[in-house]
């Protein structure tokens, strides 16, 4: 019987070699909304086992983590909450919102979430409206039009929010031609009613108005406190879940990014971040200290 020769020694060097044999630590598996690949710079296609993935809310990541299929997930956790994962950590970063405001000359303080609920769905049926549908009380804003504009696009972090509460999550394309869209929403003038991906600037001379949820009779306006207790409810979390903590390179990226700047990276897209004590707080549970 004619035995098969073993391969020369320089074929079996080329071949690739397992991690453990060449000692190289495999690559950090990282599960990212395309959101915070956007603000933070993280490509997560890079590498064989990276993933990255486009979606309204970060299911795919929990499960993935779940299955050992990732180490880290940034997840967007959307009013739907989505299950924990037992035996993770999950670090509370902070939450994207959508705000509505109007000029500091209209009377205008706060609306009940369905009334804005109606405008925004008239609105999308291309159907003018006038002050009187918020303001019935006030004579001389009943029959003045009202300029619905959106300071936000498809691709804000907040546009799930909006698509969420106020279109069921239907397919909603070029919000600008739902109202009078206009390039610089800030300066539409007394009779727009500003939809907003981000807090505005406070010299601006605009209000943000509270809103009123089903059931209640006082609103909630927009601010880092109510936003974190869910007084405000047009908002969305963002999470960060590991898998293993006690794995050296997940605690090395965990490190690099506590310590580095991408949370302001985030805060310039209208991220407002958890008070820096919750955070702290949850880093603690874990034995993480940066």
């Amino acid at each position: 019987m004619i035995r098969p020769w073993p391969p020369p020694i320089w074929l079996i060097l080329l071949l690739p070699w397992p991690n453990w044999i060449s000692g190289q630590e495999p690559p950090l598996r990282v599960v990212g909304s395309h959101y915070v690949q956007k603000i933070l710079g993280y490509d997560g296609s890079e590498g064989e086992e990276s993933i990255a993935y486009r979606m309204t809310s970060s299911l795919l990541g929990l499960m993935k983590i779940r299955e050992g299929l990732a180490d880290v997930a940034f997840v967007i956790q959307s009013s739907q909450a989505h299950p924990s994962v037992p035996g993770t950590a999950n670090i509370p970063l902070g939450y994207w919102s959508v705000y509505f405001a109007v000029h500091g000359d209209n009377p205008l303080t706060e609306v009940p979430l369905a009334r804005l609920s109606d405008l925004l769905r008239k609105t999308r049926q291309g159907l003018k409206s006038e002050w009187g549908f918020l303001l019935p009380d006030e004579p001389d804003w009943a029959n003045r039009p009202m300029l619905v504009t959106f300071g936000l696009t498809e691709e804000d972090p907040s546009y799930p929010v909006l698509n969420h509460w106020f279109f069921q999550d239907e397919a909603v394309q070029e919000l600008g031609s739902l109202g009078e869209y206009l390039a610089d929403p800030i300066g539409a003038g007394s009779s727009a009613l500003l939809v907003l991906s981000q807090l505005p600037e406070v010299d601006r001379g605009l209000r943000l108005l509270s809103l009123v949820q089903p059931g209640d009779t006082v609103g909630f306006p927009p601010s880092q406190e109510n936003l974190f207790f869910g007084d405000y409810p047009l908002r969305c979390s963002l999470h960060l879940v590991a898998r293993d903590i006690e794995e050296p390179r997940t605690r090395r990226f965990l490190a690099g990014f506590f310590q580095s700047r991408d949370l302001e990276k985030l805060g310039d897209s209208g991220f407002v971040a958890v008070p820096a004590n919750v955070r702290n707080q949850a880093l603690l549970e874990f034995d993480l200290e940066f």
